[in-house]
């Protein structure tokens, strides 16, 4: 605090309590919450941080919830609004023999979004799992490992509640690991079925 640290360097006797009611008039800050201010200093004089202040520390616990709830509802809808806007960046290839695609498909009866991504429509699948909910790599994996799109046919997955995929009226009880493994099932019959192979490759990370 810069007062108590100007304080102890020109020592000088100051009262906080007393100068925290000086702003009762005009100031932006609510009256009975300088006082409480005041009284945390009358307690103890020697207090370093409101925050070790019985009372501050209880109001800072009791809204601790609340303020989690609204980081998490904006960083979700961060990333909703910027991968609904993020566009397939365009693929160097024969457009016969190569595919670039940005796709929405229904797995486990959620509409969810895919890319699939390589030179060439004959090189193996390979189906890219990210850590989910919430660490969807759509947009990245194509700048983070661009080569693989040489020698495999890339698919990669928002899976539910995540990126791309995100849905605010999406059901919080469907979010499982039995029904994401479910839904990762049914995308790589899917898969296979569309390209007619035996079997796709796995990637991924936690």
């Amino acid at each position: 605090m810069l007062m108590r640290s100007a304080a102890k360097e020109y020592n000088w006797k100051l009262n906080y309590g007393g100068i925290a009611l000086m702003w009762r008039r005009g100031c932006v800050i609510r009256s009975a919450f300088l006082g409480k201010i005041k009284e945390a200093y009358d307690k103890n004089t020697e207090l370093d941080n409101l925050l070790l202040d019985e009372y501050f520390k209880g109001e800072i616990d009791k809204a601790q919830s609340g303020w989690r709830r609204v980081i998490a509802a904006l960083i979700v809808a961060v990333l909703f609004i910027l991968l609904s806007f993020s566009k397939v960046a365009p693929l160097k290839t024969d457009q016969e023999i190569g595919i670039n695609t940005l796709e929405k498909i229904e797995l486990g009866g959620e509409k969810q979004w895919i890319s699939i991504r390589g030179q060439s429509k004959e090189n193996p699948i390979l189906l890219f799992l990210h850590g989910g909910p919430g660490s969807a790599n759509l947009a990245l994996l194509r700048t983070q490992c661009p080569d693989l799109e040489k020698h495999f046919v890339v698919v990669n997955w928002d899976q539910r509640g995540a990126g791309k995929t995100y849905s605010p009226t999406l059901d919080k009880n469907s979010l499982t690991i039995e029904q994401i493994v479910a839904d990762s099932h049914e995308l790589i019959i899917y898969l296979k079925n569309r390209f007619g192979v035996e079997k796709i490759y796995l990637m991924g990370f936690s």
